[in-house]
Protein backbone atom coordinates (compact mmCIF):
# COMPACT_ATOMS: atom_id res chain seq x y z
CA UNK A 1 0.00 0.00 0.00
CA UNK A 2 2.68 2.52 0.96
CA UNK A 3 4.59 1.81 -2.23
CA UNK A 4 1.65 2.22 -4.59
CA UNK A 5 0.01 5.15 -2.82
CA UNK A 6 3.41 6.82 -2.57
CA UNK A 7 4.17 6.28 -6.25
CA UNK A 8 0.92 7.96 -7.21
CA UNK A 9 1.67 10.85 -4.85
CA UNK A 10 5.03 11.35 -6.54
CA UNK A 11 3.53 11.02 -10.04
CA UNK A 12 0.92 13.64 -9.21
CA UNK A 13 3.67 16.05 -8.10
CA UNK A 14 5.34 15.87 -11.51
CA UNK A 15 4.38 17.59 -14.74
CA UNK A 16 2.14 15.53 -17.04
CA UNK A 17 2.51 13.71 -19.37
CA UNK A 18 4.98 11.36 -17.76
CA UNK A 19 7.65 9.20 -19.36
CA UNK A 20 8.00 6.32 -16.90
CA UNK A 21 10.65 3.63 -16.59
CA UNK A 22 9.69 0.74 -14.29
CA UNK A 23 12.85 -1.33 -13.84
CA UNK A 24 11.31 -4.34 -12.03
CA UNK A 25 7.77 -4.33 -13.35
CA UNK A 26 6.41 -7.65 -12.04
CA UNK A 27 3.18 -9.30 -13.13
CA UNK A 28 1.11 -6.13 -13.28
CA UNK A 29 -1.96 -7.59 -11.56
CA UNK A 30 -2.55 -10.05 -8.75
CA UNK A 31 -5.29 -12.32 -7.49
CA UNK A 32 -5.61 -12.24 -3.71
CA UNK A 33 -6.78 -15.35 -1.93
CA UNK A 34 -9.08 -15.32 1.11
CA UNK A 35 -6.04 -15.16 3.42
CA UNK A 36 -2.53 -13.76 3.19
CA UNK A 37 -0.39 -10.77 4.10
CA UNK A 38 -2.64 -8.48 2.07
CA UNK A 39 -5.34 -8.81 4.74
CA UNK A 40 -3.16 -6.79 7.14
CA UNK A 41 -2.67 -4.06 4.53
CA UNK A 42 -5.16 -3.16 1.83
CA UNK A 43 -7.63 -5.59 3.44
CA UNK A 44 -7.81 -3.42 6.55
CA UNK A 45 -8.28 -0.27 4.52
CA UNK A 46 -10.94 -1.83 2.32
CA UNK A 47 -12.82 -2.65 5.51
CA UNK A 48 -12.85 1.01 6.55
CA UNK A 49 -15.40 3.09 4.67
CA UNK A 50 -13.79 6.26 6.02
CA UNK A 51 -10.18 5.32 5.18
CA UNK A 52 -9.96 7.83 2.35
CA UNK A 53 -10.70 10.67 4.76
CA UNK A 54 -7.36 10.17 6.51
CA UNK A 55 -5.14 11.71 3.82
CA UNK A 56 -5.51 13.12 0.28
CA UNK A 57 -2.82 10.80 -1.15
CA UNK A 58 -4.58 7.80 0.40
CA UNK A 59 -7.92 8.90 -1.07
CA UNK A 60 -6.23 9.31 -4.46
CA UNK A 61 -4.80 5.79 -4.26
CA UNK A 62 -8.14 4.22 -3.32
CA UNK A 63 -9.79 6.01 -6.26
CA UNK A 64 -7.07 4.68 -8.57
CA UNK A 65 -7.73 1.15 -7.32
CA UNK A 66 -11.40 1.49 -8.14
CA UNK A 67 -10.61 2.89 -11.58
CA UNK A 68 -8.29 -0.06 -12.24
CA UNK A 69 -11.04 -2.54 -11.34
CA UNK A 70 -9.65 -3.67 -7.99
CA UNK A 71 -12.20 -5.76 -6.13
CA UNK A 72 -12.18 -6.35 -2.36
CA UNK A 73 -13.38 -9.67 -0.97
CA UNK A 74 -17.10 -10.20 -0.52
CA UNK A 75 -18.52 -9.23 2.85
CA UNK A 76 -19.56 -12.81 3.54
CA UNK A 77 -17.69 -15.96 2.66
CA UNK A 78 -14.26 -16.41 1.05
CA UNK A 79 -13.56 -14.85 -2.32
CA UNK A 80 -10.66 -13.96 -4.57
CA UNK A 81 -9.89 -10.27 -4.74
CA UNK A 82 -8.01 -8.62 -7.60
CA UNK A 83 -5.34 -5.99 -7.16
CA UNK A 84 -3.40 -3.96 -9.78
CA UNK A 85 0.38 -3.68 -9.62
CA UNK A 86 2.39 -0.50 -10.06
CA UNK A 87 2.51 -0.67 -13.91
CA UNK A 88 -1.25 -0.31 -14.24
CA UNK A 89 -1.51 2.37 -11.56
CA UNK A 90 1.37 4.37 -12.99
CA UNK A 91 0.07 4.08 -16.54
CA UNK A 92 -3.22 5.59 -15.44
CA UNK A 93 -1.25 8.48 -13.89
CA UNK A 94 0.98 9.03 -16.93
CA UNK A 95 -1.53 11.02 -18.94
CA UNK A 96 -3.12 10.41 -22.32
CA UNK A 97 0.12 11.11 -24.16
CA UNK A 98 2.43 9.67 -21.52
CA UNK A 99 4.34 6.44 -21.87
CA UNK A 100 5.41 3.55 -19.68
CA UNK A 101 8.44 1.33 -20.28
CA UNK A 102 8.98 -1.73 -18.10
CA UNK A 103 11.54 -4.48 -17.66
CA UNK A 104 10.55 -7.99 -16.53
CA UNK A 105 12.99 -10.83 -17.08
CA UNK A 106 10.79 -13.63 -15.71
CA UNK A 107 8.81 -15.10 -18.62
CA UNK A 108 5.75 -16.03 -16.60
CA UNK A 109 5.48 -12.66 -14.90
CA UNK A 110 6.13 -10.90 -18.20
CA UNK A 111 3.28 -12.76 -19.89
CA UNK A 112 0.92 -11.75 -17.07
CA UNK A 113 2.18 -8.17 -17.27
CA UNK A 114 1.48 -7.91 -20.99
CA UNK A 115 -2.03 -9.24 -20.41
CA UNK A 116 -2.61 -6.84 -17.52
CA UNK A 117 -1.60 -3.86 -19.67
CA UNK A 118 -4.19 -4.90 -22.24
CA UNK A 119 -2.24 -3.88 -25.33
CA UNK A 120 -2.14 -0.21 -24.36
CA UNK A 121 -0.19 1.60 -27.09
CA UNK A 122 1.57 3.75 -24.49
CA UNK A 123 3.42 0.74 -23.07
CA UNK A 124 6.61 -1.15 -23.93
CA UNK A 125 7.69 -4.32 -22.11
CA UNK A 126 11.31 -5.48 -22.30
CA UNK A 127 12.38 -9.04 -21.55
CA UNK A 128 15.80 -7.87 -20.39
CA UNK A 129 17.09 -7.45 -16.86
CA UNK A 130 16.57 -4.14 -15.13
CA UNK A 131 20.32 -3.93 -14.64
CA UNK A 132 20.63 -3.77 -18.45
CA UNK A 133 18.15 -0.91 -18.79
CA UNK A 134 19.33 1.64 -21.34
CA UNK A 135 19.50 5.21 -19.98
CA UNK A 136 16.98 7.48 -21.70
CA UNK A 137 17.13 11.27 -21.30
CA UNK A 138 13.38 11.54 -21.91
CA UNK A 139 12.38 9.67 -18.74
CA UNK A 140 10.72 11.88 -16.12
CA UNK A 141 9.91 9.17 -13.53
CA UNK A 142 12.09 6.15 -12.77
CA UNK A 143 10.77 3.40 -10.47
CA UNK A 144 13.22 0.91 -8.98
CA UNK A 145 12.02 -2.06 -6.91
CA UNK A 146 14.68 -4.81 -6.84
CA UNK A 147 13.92 -8.28 -5.45
CA UNK A 148 16.17 -7.72 -2.40
CA UNK A 149 17.16 -11.38 -2.38
CA UNK A 150 20.84 -10.66 -1.74
CA UNK A 151 22.74 -7.95 0.09
CA UNK A 152 24.05 -6.81 -3.30
CA UNK A 153 20.53 -5.83 -4.38
CA UNK A 154 20.57 -3.06 -1.77
CA UNK A 155 23.58 -1.31 -3.25
CA UNK A 156 22.81 -2.22 -6.87
CA UNK A 157 19.48 -0.38 -6.71
CA UNK A 158 21.22 2.84 -5.71
CA UNK A 159 23.87 2.34 -8.39
CA UNK A 160 21.18 1.76 -11.02
CA UNK A 161 19.47 5.01 -10.11
CA UNK A 162 22.75 6.90 -10.34
CA UNK A 163 23.42 5.42 -13.80
CA UNK A 164 19.94 6.15 -15.15
CA UNK A 165 19.81 9.68 -13.76
CA UNK A 166 23.19 10.46 -15.26
CA UNK A 167 21.40 10.32 -18.61
CA UNK A 168 18.20 11.96 -17.33
CA UNK A 169 19.35 14.32 -14.56
CA UNK A 170 15.95 16.03 -14.40
CA UNK A 171 14.15 12.74 -13.77
CA UNK A 172 12.67 11.86 -10.41
CA UNK A 173 13.49 8.35 -9.18
CA UNK A 174 11.59 6.36 -6.56
CA UNK A 175 13.23 3.43 -4.80
CA UNK A 176 11.07 1.12 -2.68
CA UNK A 177 12.62 -1.16 -0.05
CA UNK A 178 11.38 -3.61 2.59
CA UNK A 179 12.22 -3.16 6.26
CA UNK A 180 12.88 -6.01 8.71
CA UNK A 181 15.69 -4.18 10.52
CA UNK A 182 17.50 -0.88 10.00
CA UNK A 183 20.82 -2.32 8.83
CA UNK A 184 20.12 -2.79 5.12
CA UNK A 185 17.87 0.24 4.61
CA UNK A 186 20.63 2.34 6.19
CA UNK A 187 23.13 0.67 3.85
CA UNK A 188 20.96 1.65 0.88
CA UNK A 189 20.64 5.27 1.98
CA UNK A 190 24.38 5.49 2.57
CA UNK A 191 24.93 4.19 -0.95
CA UNK A 192 22.73 6.94 -2.34
CA UNK A 193 24.86 9.46 -0.44
CA UNK A 194 28.03 7.94 -1.85
CA UNK A 195 26.61 8.23 -5.36
CA UNK A 196 25.70 11.90 -4.76
CA UNK A 197 21.98 11.31 -5.23
CA UNK A 198 19.91 13.87 -3.27
CA UNK A 199 16.96 12.12 -1.64
CA UNK A 200 14.20 12.21 0.89
CA UNK A 201 13.34 8.84 2.42
CA UNK A 202 10.18 8.07 4.37
CA UNK A 203 10.04 4.83 6.34
CA UNK A 204 6.80 3.37 7.67
CA UNK A 205 7.11 0.82 10.49
CA UNK A 206 3.84 -0.89 11.48
CA UNK A 207 5.26 -3.79 13.52
CA UNK A 208 7.99 -3.34 16.18
CA UNK A 209 11.40 -4.19 14.73
CA UNK A 210 12.53 -5.81 17.96
CA UNK A 211 10.10 -8.69 17.38
CA UNK A 212 12.37 -9.88 14.53
CA UNK A 213 9.58 -11.63 12.63
CA UNK A 214 10.15 -13.14 9.16
CA UNK A 215 7.41 -10.91 7.74
CA UNK A 216 7.98 -7.28 6.89
CA UNK A 217 7.88 -4.80 9.74
CA UNK A 218 7.37 -2.01 7.25
CA UNK A 219 8.76 -0.46 4.10
CA UNK A 220 10.36 2.70 2.84
CA UNK A 221 10.34 4.98 -0.18
CA UNK A 222 13.37 7.02 -1.19
CA UNK A 223 12.64 9.77 -3.70
CA UNK A 224 15.69 11.03 -5.55
CA UNK A 225 15.61 14.43 -7.20
CA UNK A 226 11.92 15.01 -6.66
CA UNK A 227 10.13 18.34 -6.13
CA UNK A 228 10.03 19.76 -2.57
CA UNK A 229 6.33 18.95 -2.17
CA UNK A 230 7.01 15.20 -2.29
CA UNK A 231 8.50 14.89 1.18
CA UNK A 232 5.53 16.34 3.09
CA UNK A 233 3.09 14.36 0.92
CA UNK A 234 4.81 11.05 1.71
CA UNK A 235 5.21 11.85 5.41
CA UNK A 236 1.50 12.68 5.66
CA UNK A 237 0.58 9.49 3.80
CA UNK A 238 2.83 7.36 6.03
CA UNK A 239 1.32 8.91 9.16
CA UNK A 240 -2.21 8.17 7.94
CA UNK A 241 -1.30 4.55 7.09
CA UNK A 242 0.41 4.17 10.47
CA UNK A 243 -2.87 4.90 12.23
CA UNK A 244 -4.69 2.37 10.05
CA UNK A 245 -2.16 -0.46 9.93
CA UNK A 246 -0.05 -0.42 13.07
CA UNK A 247 0.04 -3.58 15.21
CA UNK A 248 1.02 -4.51 18.77
CA UNK A 249 -0.64 -1.66 20.59
CA UNK A 250 0.29 1.02 18.12
CA UNK A 251 4.03 0.54 18.47
CA UNK A 252 4.84 1.79 14.99
CA UNK A 253 6.71 4.81 13.68
CA UNK A 254 7.45 7.04 10.73
CA UNK A 255 11.06 8.06 10.00
CA UNK A 256 12.01 10.83 7.57
CA UNK A 257 15.59 11.18 6.30
CA UNK A 258 16.72 13.96 4.00
CA UNK A 259 20.01 14.22 2.10
CA UNK A 260 21.48 16.72 2.00
CA UNK A 261 20.25 17.31 5.52
CA UNK A 262 18.70 20.73 6.23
Amino acid sequence: MFKHAGLLAVADALASPLSILDTHAGAGAYTLGPTGEWTAGIGRVWARADAGDADPALARYLAALRAAGATPPAASGPSRASYPGSPRLLLDAAGATGRWVGHEIDAGARSQLIAALGGDARTTVHATSAWDAVPDPTHTLIVVDPPYVTRQDWTDGADLIARLRAAAPEATAVLWYPIKSWSRPNLLLNRLRERAQPFIAVDLIVTPLELQRPQLAGSGLAVIGGPPSVGPRLASLATALLALLTTHGGRGSVRVTREPSP
